[in-house]
């Protein structure tokens, strides 16, 4: 696996989506526009950042400054900014997961601006259905039924939420069977198991997605990488 470098991800820089101004009678339209324009601006790797990527700048080579840096180039164009610096923005981050904030970056710098968040992420998991769907490709068909998408962009808000022990242990199995299927070493987890695990690392405040999380309990962290990969791969086909 690739570890050097913020390009590991594909990540342009840490950028804000601004609310697009779509036709709202199409959401078909309105979902791959916002998509599109997520991909055009950078920001949109950045929404399967979470705390531990943020924080791994062993790994990932100055990737608070240049996602900082890009942030902020993007936000002067449409939200009043005021001074705020590079070094500002990483402190405000910073201090989101130091105190239990658990969400990704792109969401994270959304909420500081009192943006829509939500928007971004189900576009994404919405586009991605329509094209993996329209292309047939077996991996990314494989990734939707896995629910892939879904677990990449949730943490802790959703994982709990308004789901029930059932549907985590749905969600949590739903990823378990791809890796069996592709034949990555689940340790004998089965839904249950993984999602009280799950639970756990939430109940510490973890600031890693539900699919970041669970391939960091099964000790499969690279994998994490190579999935955002297709899950991006698939995205730029649709546009």
């Amino acid at each position: 696996m690739r570890k050097k470098g913020i390009s590991v991800l594909c990540i342009a820089g840490l950028l804000v989506c601004r609310t697009p101004v779509f036709a709202a009678s199409d959401d078909t339209i309105m979902e791959s526009d916002l998509v599109q324009e997520l991909e055009d601006s950078g920001a949109l790797a950045c929404l399967f950042i979470g705390e531990s990527i943020w924080n791994d700048e062993e790994n990932f080579d100055d990737v608070k400054e240049n996602a900082s840096e890009m942030i902020l180039d993007f936000l002067e164009e449409g939200i009043d900014m005021e001074d705020m610096t590079s070094e500002d923005l990483i402190s405000v981050i910073d201090y989101a997961y130091e105190i239990g904030c658990s969400s990704d970056v792109l969401s994270i710098s959304l909420d500081i601006m009192e943006e829509d968040s939500k928007t971004c992420r189900d576009a994404v998991q919405e586009v991605f259905r329509q094209q993996a769907m329209k292309s047939r490709d077996e991996d990314y068909l494989l990734m939707e039924t896995g629910r892939f998408p879904e677990a990449a962009l949730t943490y802790k808000d959703d994982w709990y939420g308004e789901r029930t022990d059932d549907e985590r242990i749905e969600l949590a199995d739903s990823i378990l069977d791809v890796l069996v299927n592709a034949d990555v070493e689940t340790d004998g987890y089965n839904g249950n198991t993984l999602a009280q695990a799950l639970n756990d690392r939430y109940d510490q405040d973890a600031g890693d997605s539900v699919l970041y999380l669970a391939f960091d309990i099964l000790e499969e962290q690279e994998h994490y990488v190579t999935v955002v990969e297709s899950i991006l791969a698939c995205l730029a086909e649709s546009y």
